[in-house]
């Protein structure tokens, strides 16, 4: 099949649709509270006021957010007790407490500019699985500067992935990450 790259990196993706959007994204900041507003008068809509670490309070029409399960239903709670949450498009806080969350390992390396060469004699692909019979840990590999076109002349980069299994296995052991 076809295969697509963010040459940039997938933050540019959210990039490009911001700038293409009359959005106005703000940045670190840290939500602290989220509660759904009822709509008050014939006009009105419901609203979503949202409170940031700095104390700032804003409504908006809508929130995405987008962070791990258990950091979003904390979020959830400081508002009316994510009461609305169980009635939102047939997904409930029970079906979000059972997520069970892929473990796995990644490890970025990264090497100078000058390794460029040695890497273009050596590894003639973007990017590679790996099968059990090769390595029954590491599952995925990529050269991520090639990948992203290889062409900033900066540093080159190669990107390990771990098994699931290798990362439970690892995690019910509780090694350290430097021996992972």
């Amino acid at each position: 099949g076809t295969n697509y790259v963010a040459p940039q990196g997938v933050a540019s993706i959210v990039e490009r649709v911001f700038s293409m959007s009359s959005l106005s994204p703000c940045c670190s900041r840290r939500a602290t509270a989220l509660r759904h507003v009822a709509a008050r008068g014939e006009e009105a809509r419901s609203r979503w006021e949202l409170t940031s670490a700095d104390g700032r309070c804003e409504q908006f029409d809508g929130v995405v957010v987008a962070c791990p399960i258990p950091d979003m239903l904390a979020l959830i709670d400081t508002g009316e007790g994510g009461a609305w949450l169980d009635g939102a498009s047939g997904v409930g806080r029970a079906d979000l407490t059972g997520v069970q969350y892929s473990s796995r390992y990644a490890l970025t390396l990264f090497y100078p500019a000058s390794a460029a060469a040695v890497f273009a004699a050596h590894i003639d692909w973007a990017a590679r699985y790996v099968s059990k019979a090769d390595d029954d840990a590491i599952v995925y590999l990529a050269h991520d500067s090639a990948k992203r076109g290889g062409e900033d002349g900066g540093a080159v980069s190669l990107v390990v992935h771990t098994s699931v299994p290798y990362g439970i296995r690892a995690l019910k052991a509780a090694e350290p990450e430097e021996s992972v």
